[in-house]
């Protein structure tokens, strides 16, 4: 799996024209971020990043207009789904993909991205903010270790940093975290007994904090706790 992250109603009685379905319709709850448009410029990057190829499957979490999926089946040929919890949205991607002459490679489904299967992916791309895409992490590292057939362990490491705050006076190996450098310095000196290194750099931006994940994500993660400061590090199991 690759990652990149940056209907018309008739009846007997009367004929629903789709102006008034997209001004009736409204999504099963409010969508987690306002509908702004994809760059043509960043669309065509993303999949250009993602390398996407004829064999790909595109999932787009978050599809609004579906330009993504139909831009991936247009100038790829790959097959592409977009998922989106505003029925307008998908109406408006479904229209799209017709203008486009793809329908045959791409299909919309509206659901909440959080509940979305994502099993048959081979690219995933989101267009989102940065909280909601650090609440699909696990739902996409579970995908990944399913993949794979392997383990991911997801670790604070040195122990502590993720919850920094110098006041508290944490120390790693007798060293004061003074400041991010230090952590950041910690921990890109990290090299395992098998020699494998590690970059770190810091991440400026900033996250909502107090995001819950509710008990059906949890249910999707066949995760357990790390025997290691079980409290901050987990690891998910791939599922048979």
């Amino acid at each position: 799996m690759k990652l990149t992250s940056l209907s018309c109603s008739l009846s007997v009685v009367a004929v629903l024209s789709m102006s008034t379905v997209v001004q009736t319709a409204r999504p099963s709850r409010e969508p987690d971020v306002p509908y702004v448009p994809t760059t043509e410029v960043a669309v065509k990057a993303m999949l250009k990043l993602a390398d996407v190829k004829k064999t790909d499957i595109v999932y787009d979490l978050g599809c609004g207009d579906g330009r993504i999926v139909i831009a991936a089946a247009k100038d790829y040929g790959a097959r592409g789904v977009g998922i989106d919890i505003n029925p307008v949205r998908i109406s408006e991607a479904k229209e799209n993909a017709r203008k486009a002459g793809v329908t045959d490679l791409v299909r919309f489904e509206e659901r909440d991205l959080f509940e979305a299967d994502i099993h048959e992916a081979t690219v995933v791309t989101l267009f989102l903010l940065p909280n909601i895409n650090l609440k699909l992490r696990p739902k996409l590292l579970q995908k990944l270790a399913d993949e794979l057939g392997m383990a991911i362990t997801v670790c604070h490491y040195p122990p502590g940093t993720s919850k920094w705050n110098k006041v508290e006076g944490l120390t790693w190996k007798g060293q004061p975290l003074l400041n991010y450098e230090t952590v950041v310095n910690l921990i890109g000196a990290t090299k395992t007994k098998s020699g494998l290194q590690v970059k770190a750099v810091l991440d400026t931006n900033e996250y909502e904090t107090g995001v819950k994940v509710t008990k059906s994500q949890m249910e999707e993660l066949r995760v357990r706790r790390h025997k290691t400061h079980p409290d901050w590090n987990y690891t998910l199991e791939p599922r048979a």
